[in-house]
């Protein structure tokens, strides 16, 4: 049995595949990849060299296949800045507009999906998925991540939702 869930509009996906994907992320962005690679999910950043927040990002992992979840109008950015540090890693970037995020806040993922996990910020998230674009869902997935007090944007604005979150995570 499927848990609801809703299609995540306003998400996109970035695609990191190769031989040296692995290493090629972990010497770029904040999240552990090896950790990744065994829970199939992790939480990001790209950072400047200053250490000021470019992208955050959610990583899904699904046979040597790294799916980055983050904003719709970041993808297209995000991607050709990876780009910038690939130089010869044996590794293929690509936005993915044929796939759509999916977030469920009760029950397991549909199947079908090409991959999905558990929402690593919080248990309470539920979980996230990656399917085809040609898979159905609500359209209002803002609503569960609202009830569950982590908007993705308000966390970023410094609002009393987003504190309240980083209360939670740091007690």
């Amino acid at each position: 049995m499927t848990g609801k869930f809703a299609r995540l509009e306003d998400r996109g996906i970035v695609a990191v595949s190769g031989a040296e994907a692995g290493h090629f992320l972990q010497g770029l962005q904040t999240a552990n990849i090896d950790r990744v690679a065994e829970t199939g999910s992790g939480f990001g950043a790209l950072l400047t060299p200053q250490g000021k927040i470019l992208f955050d990002f959610l990583i899904l992992h699904v046979d040597g296949l790294f799916l980055i979840d983050l904003p719709l109008d970041s993808v297209a950015e995000f991607a050709k800045r990876l780009g910038f540090y690939k130089l010869r890693a044996k590794v293929e970037i690509a936005a993915r507009s044929d796939l759509v995020v999916l977030a469920g806040f009760d029950g397991p993922a549909p199947t079908g999906v090409v991959a999905a996990a558990s929402d690593p910020r919080l248990a309470a998230l539920g979980w996230r998925a990656v399917a085809e674009a040609a898979c159905s869902g609500r359209p209002d997935g803002d609503r569960g991540r609202r009830l569950a007090g982590a908007p993705d944007r308000a966390w970023r604005a410094g609002s009393a939702a987003g504190l309240r979150l980083w209360r939670r995570l740091s007690a």
